[in-house]
């Protein structure tokens, strides 16, 4: 049961959290994109050869309200996942990340489990983000182990903005 709430809070703390309208959330950047370029394990686990699309949010480290650390989530009509770097920001080399998800059921991985993803981001545009940012923030990365599947590996790109 911890586990379920654990990955429960994780990604519907991250990705539900919607603000109103009227309602200025610094920090908290949200957008859509895709993720594709999947390899053999991930088709073998049930995962198309298509490009799949995604509502995204990001979450940087210190900027506005967030916490001490990276957070990038994705969700869909039937699935909801995140990363998260604790205590440190993402980085262009690949770095163990907490993942959570639910797909048929809840599920986490801590970052320091010997089957933790790793994620890395190839290049992000503006490279550094703060609550005053305005422009879309385009992002690209990978993530090994994606969505809890052993040698599972995944780019994705993601276009998000801050709401104002």
């Amino acid at each position: 049961m911890t586990k379920i709430k654990f990955a429960m809070g994780v990604v519907l703390g991250g990705l539900l959290s919607l603000p109103t309208v009227a309602e200025a959330n610094p920090g908290r950047f949200m957008g859509g994109g895709t993720v594709f370029g999947f390899n053999q394990p991930c088709r073998d686990s049930g995962w198309s050869s298509h490009s799949e699309p995604f509502t995204v949010r990001y979450h940087p480290s210190n900027v506005g309200d967030n916490a001490s650390r990276d957070f990038i989530g994705f969700l869909s009509d039937f699935i909801a996942f995140g990363y998260a770097r604790e205590s440190g920001t993402f980085s262009n080399s690949f770095q163990p990340v907490t993942q959570s998800g639910v797909t048929s059921n809840a599920w986490s991985i801590h970052q320091n489990h010997e089957n933790a993803a790793q994620l890395r981001i190839m290049n992000m545009n503006p490279r550094n983000v703060n609550e005053n940012t305005r422009r879309p923030i385009r992002i690209r990365g990978q993530i090994r182990n994606f969505s809890g599947i052993q040698g599972c590996n995944i780019r994705f790109e993601a276009t998000v903005q801050q709401r104002q």
